[in-house]
């Protein structure tokens, strides 16, 4: 199997299971911004294509918001309006 192949699926598999956790009530429905989060991640650092119709999904260059998407995971503070501050 291809690294980068094993690397989207287990980005999937964690994504999925936290969502799935979170709507059995076993954890706080605030992880699902952790899953969605992890995938942006795993996706962001997984691609060799220079575009892509999904953000985060294809490599990191100086105008493609990785950098400012990074620096915003990095941030303290509450989650507002669903998305990571």
């Amino acid at each position: 199997m291809r690294v980068n192949l094993a690397a989207q699926v287990l980005s999937h598999l964690v994504a999925a299971g936290i969502q799935t956790l979170c709507s059995l009530g076993k954890l706080h429905k605030e992880a699902t911004h952790t899953a969605h989060f992890t995938d942006k991640l795993f996706n962001s650092f997984n691609n060799r294509t220079v575009k892509s119709s999904q953000p985060m999904a294809h490599q990191i260059t100086k105008l493609s918001g990785h950098k400012n998407f990074l620096r915003e995971m990095m941030l303290p503070g509450p989650v507002t309006g669903g998305k990571f501050r």
